[in-house]
């Protein structure tokens, strides 16, 4: 049958496999770097302050409003918007990366970034991190805002530090709305936003160091289907005449 043999070359595909192996990385690492990160920040952002004379004994760090909009900013940007910006970014030759790296006098260190095998797949995992991350920041400080302050003063009179508060307080409160969070992050990961991200980036099917299933199967779709020629157009009916309107349908 037609169907299953779709199947046995799928299976047969080395790339796919490869792409495979791809998705599996970006669901396991993308959701525990971009959720780590985004408890970090949002843990500073709302109890990692120091105490202030006069002030709440349990407080964030100062300009802790303005952390919040820097972190969520990439939310407003479209996927594609921020893909085409890192793609500049990365430009071995004058993209601000390396630019920079220039201006602080590691002239010596120029990756090729999308270029090299070694880092696509990585720099692609970064770009997801970055446009995620300031979503769940946000998410978290309003989990974390909602813990009574009693539970933070009376950790910290027991003489707990911010790591002990974090891992025997904060985390087990938000515990569920971490769980949600990793659902929503493996879809991400597998998703249409890692697709557009791996299109627009990288080179596309041609290259397999990024690709995941879901460009293995697009391809393997658009090389099966055959193109057929115009037809060409038919000779007038004899009953075809020019005093009949043509019909708007």
């Amino acid at each position: 049958m037609v169907g299953f043999d779709n199947y046995e070359r799928m299976l047969d595909d080395e790339i796919f496999w490869k792409s495979l192996w791809h998705s599996v990385l970006f669901a396991l690492l993308v959701p525990l770097v971009t959720l780590g990160l985004a408890l970090f920040l949002s843990f500073m952002i709302n109890v990692g302050g120091r105490h202030r004379r006069g002030g709440p004994v349990i407080s964030g760090v100062r300009g802790s409003g303005i952390y919040k909009i820097v972190y969520f900013f990439p939310q407003v940007l479209s996927i594609a918007i921020v893909a085409l910006l890192f793609q500049f970014a990365y430009n071995p030759d004058s993209g601000a990366i390396n630019s920079l790296l220039s201006g602080i006098g590691l002239d010596g260190i120029q990756p090729l970034w999308l270029g090299d095998p070694d880092l696509a797949l990585w720099c692609v995992m970064a770009v997801l991190v970055w446009s995620t991350v300031g979503f769940f920041v946000v998410l978290f400080s309003a989990g974390m805002a909602s813990i009574p302050t009693e539970l933070y003063e009376a950790a910290l009179l027991d003489g707990a530090s911010r790591f002990t508060t974090f891992f025997r307080v904060t985390l087990p409160l938000l515990w569920d709305t971490v769980q949600s969070g990793w659902v929503y992050m493996g879809i991400l990961a597998l998703g249409a936003e890692s697709f557009a991200v791996v299109q627009i980036m990288t080179t596309g099917p041609a290259d397999p160091t990024t690709r995941p299933p879901s460009w293995s199967c697009t391809c393997t779709r658009r090389r099966s289907v055959t193109v057929r020629p115009p037809t060409p157009p038919r000779s007038a009916s004899p009953c075809s005449s020019s005093r009949w309107p043509s019909r708007p349908w």
